[in-house]
């Protein structure tokens, strides 16, 4: 038995619906059917892929600093419930941040800005790579020299 239904199973429901429903009802309700098997062949694949979606959880250090213009801060990230735990580090939102609102490098680095933005707080997020829709981010605010 291949399947959960033989032909001659096929046969037998068709001949019911026949029955009940007339010949006249039967296009409508092959179009009901067959939507009904799209839409639970969807349903079934949606599902299947949120059950191979990794559970990635992502943290940051420090989770706020202050810090002069021209200063630099090292931030570290962790991804884990991946095999990749790589993450992409942004400014404000800015794949490595500006000359704005302060850059970031591949490992972490901030480097404030030349002059305080405006709003003189900046946001530096740190993105999974392996789900992007994970991340975790610190708060910096910029002062001027002290």
């Amino acid at each position: 038995m291949e399947g959960l239904f033989q032909p001659m199973h096929l046969f037998f429901i068709l001949l019911i619906v026949l029955i009940i429903f007339g010949p006249g009802k039967l296009p409508d309700l092959g179009r009901g059917l067959g939507k009904g098997i799209r839409e639970f062949k969807d349903a079934l694949r949606g599902g299947m892929a949120d059950a191979q979606k990794p559970d990635v959880r992502v943290s940051i250090s420090p989770a706020g600093v202050t810090l002069a213009v021209n200063s630099t801060q090292q931030f570290g990230a962790s991804a884990s419930g991946a095999p990749n735990t790589a993450v992409r580090w942004s400014v404000n939102g800015i794949t490595g941040g500006d000359r704005t609102v302060g850059t970031i490098s591949e490992s972490g680095l901030y480097t404030a800005p030349g002059a305080v933005p405006s709003p003189n707080a900046v946001t530096v997020t740190a993105t999974s790579q392996a789900d992007t829709s994970e991340s975790a981010s610190a708060s910096v605010t910029i002062t001027p020299y002290a």
